[in-house]
């Protein structure tokens, strides 16, 4: 059985993932902004709002939303080792628990890769982590997990 490192360690999201999606959210950020002035600019047909003042504003307001969506999946992840301790954020939600809270770990294949999941005890659910999180420490950590796919078979 390995030692647990007892350092912080901190991962965050690195690479060309990182560099589309904030390309991407820039991009329908600058659409977002950019049609919204473009909208503004438009001669206003009296004071009742129409379909045909709605639907631009309501437009540049959804890509301005993605945009933002896009640079939270870029900026705002990341995975934290600290001792016994492991936390992982995502753009909505973190998540944390102390190694004697996991009762072992799933590998599960999804349409889009594979995630992992920290099965937590006493049905207090489960940690997804994706797999652009993988180094040397994590693995080393759930190495002294139990593997639940290979206890299940």
């Amino acid at each position: 059985m390995q030692v647990i490192n007892t350092g912080r360690r901190e991962y965050r999201m690195r690479g060309w993932r990182k560099i589309f999606l904030v390309l991407l959210g820039l991009v329908f950020c600058g659409m977002g902004i950019n049609f919204a002035e473009k909208f503004l600019q438009l001669p206003k047909a009296g004071a009742t709002a129409t379909i045909t003042t709605i639907g631009p504003a309501v437009i540049s307001a959804l890509w301005i939303c993605v945009g933002i969506y896009s640079l939270a999946m870029a900026l705002r992840p990341r995975l934290v080792i600290d001792g016994t301790r492991i936390a992982v954020r995502l753009v909505f939600r973190e998540r944390s628990a102390d190694f004697s809270e996991v009762a072992g770990f799933r590998t599960v294949t999804t349409r889009n890769g594979s995630i992992w999941q920290l099965v937590l005890k006493q049905g207090l659910g489960s940690i997804t982590i994706p797999r652009w999180f993988d180094c040397d420490e994590l693995r080393a950590w759930f190495g002294q997990l139990t593997d639940l796919d290979k206890q299940g078979r």
